[in-house]
């Protein structure tokens, strides 16, 4: 039988013993013991160090091209469905200009405003290429000034090169790509 490859990255309970509550320097120093201790099996979990500047860590993560950092205080509890300040994710966010082929309309009350932007680049042959859509970070005066402006480069067909997915293009609205947009995102 091939080796089972576990990912671990917390230890709630061992032999019986509930360690939500422990802080967290000790359940990862179970979690150490365990994996030290377990045959026949491998289990990850992620690197951990403390006394380094947590911005060298993320530089070196971006280098490698992982997702980002957690930072978690060493006196943390585990506290199961609750977001806390005791964990702070810093994911890598990359940046680029897009341009705007369309739009998605919000529901109810705000069916003429933006819902969400339909993105594209142009490919080497200076076709549109669909890229996917952004529904985050605007403001409600912005998602009206935004669906005023796309009204006004309305056409009928998409202006994409490249298949946009049926749940999509069924209730978008196109437009003519003139405008572009500056997004901040996080997966490449």
């Amino acid at each position: 039988m091939p080796n089972t490859v576990h990912n671990v990255f917390d230890v709630l309970e061992v032999d019986g013993k509930n360690l939500t509550r422990r802080p967290y320097a000790e359940r990862r120093s179970a979690l150490t013991e365990i994996a030290e201790n377990i045959r026949g099996r491998t289990i990850e979990f992620p690197f951990s160090w403390t006394g380094v500047d947590p911005s060298v860590i993320l530089a070196a993560s971006a280098e490698m091209g992982l997702e980002g950092i957690v930072c978690k205080h060493l006196d943390s509890p585990y506290t199961p469905g609750k977001r806390s300040r005791d964990w702070i994710k810093t994911p890598h966010r990359l940046r680029s200009e897009f341009v705007i082929g369309g739009w998605l309309p919000g529901l109810g009350p705000n069916r003429y405003s933006v819902a969400a932007l339909l993105l594209g680049a142009h490919v080497s042959d200076g076709r549109l290429r669909f890229c996917g859509i952004v529904g985050t970070g605007f403001t409600d005066n912005r998602r009206q000034a935004l669906a005023k402006q796309l009204r006004v480069l309305s056409r009928t067909t998409s202006p994409f090169a490249t298949r946009v997915p049926d749940d999509i293009a069924r209730h978008a609205h196109w437009a003519t790509p003139k405008l572009v947009g500056d997004v901040e995102y996080r997966e490449k």
